[in-house]
């Protein structure tokens, strides 16, 4: 049991290497705000639905980070938002819940943690939805002992512009 709570801790240590340090590596707790949508067109106006872009605002938890929740494939999924992370990570479990089809023997190292090595194995999202935007076969990871799902440059750059102000992150 210690040995996989230092293999926890270990890939979280990972995983904060690439996030800016301001942002500490766990969930959201009870009354954070996960999300908030605000619909604005690419000149800050309320959005008519005309087609402009669409905003998503979301508020800075209260360890510092930035989550959301979006669809893998029609299903609710929580994630950090990481735009330190190139890919889109879903932990074993999460991916198992999704009926993504994983084959743990082809599960490859993918770094090195307290405990030994991680393994993980690239998958393809058919469908991602986040506020509404629909992103079509998103390279994504499936790693094991990851604690949270995350939010990478492979949906993120699909998205486009990314903000943080203050307390607020924005996807433009």
């Amino acid at each position: 049991m210690i040995r996989l709570a230092l293999g926890i801790v270990a890939v979280c240590a990972i995983v904060a290497a690439f996030l800016p340090h301001d942002l500490p590596a766990s969930r959201p707790t009870t009354g954070d705000t996960v999300m908030s949508v605000d619909s604005r067109d690419e000149s800050g106006s309320p959005d008519t639905g005309g087609g402009g872009g669409r905003e998503l605002v979301l508020d800075r938890d209260s360890r510092g980070q930035f989550h959301l929740t979006a669809q893998v494939n029609g299903q609710d999924a929580d994630f950090l938002v990481d735009t330190g992370a190139d890919h889109v990570v879903l932990s074993l479990e999460e991916a198992r819940r999704l009926n993504i089809y994983i084959d743990e023997n082809q599960m490859q190292p993918i770094m090195q943690t307290a405990a030994g090595v991680g393994y993980g194995m690239p998958v393809t999202i058919d469908r991602l939805t986040i506020a509404g935007r629909e992103l079509d076969q998103v390279h994504a990871i499936v790693a094991r002992d990851v604690g949270m799902n995350l939010l990478g440059q492979t949906a993120l750059a699909q998205i486009g512009k990314v903000e943080i102000a203050d307390d607020r992150m924005t996807l433009h």
